[in-house]
């Protein structure tokens, strides 16, 4: 996860301790996937059963006279599906958006993300219950 965070390094939002909270104390920090040209790295929170989602998308935006690519939610980004299971976590947790200091709505089985090209998310994930 530190590697993956680099980037955010260089971000005025890693100034937030939420951010800082990823990079300095979680654990168990791996990568989840690499496909279709996004990148998901996982990492645990201590003390807790929440899980640190980050997603790259490192995808070229489409041109605009070519269709959008399969999964793209609108020129904005491309969405991107992670199964809670995949992270260890039970089919109902709430969620965190880092960067924004949002609590979104709670994910149902997955989580359901529009990155944009060639950007990031950062998540906190929390079982519910």
């Amino acid at each position: 996860m530190l590697l993956a965070l680099a980037a955010v390094r260089r971000s005025s939002c890693s100034r937030t301790t939420e951010v800082i909270a990823v990079d300095q104390r979680s654990d168990g920090n791996r990568p989840l996937f690499e496909k279709d040209g996004f990148v998901a790295w996982t990492a645990n929170v201590p003390g807790s059963r929440g899980r640190y989602l980050a997603l790259f998308n490192t995808r070229d935006r489409s041109p605009l006279d070519a269709p959008p690519p399969a999964g793209s939610a609108d020129l904005a980004g491309a969405e991107v599906r992670v199964a809670l299971a995949e992270l260890g976590l039970p089919a109902r947790c709430r969620v965190r958006d880092l960067w924004t200091h949002d609590t979104l709505s709670s994910a149902e089985r997955e989580l359901v993300a529009v990155v944009p090209w060639h950007g990031a998310r950062l998540y906190r994930l929390s079982p519910e219950g």
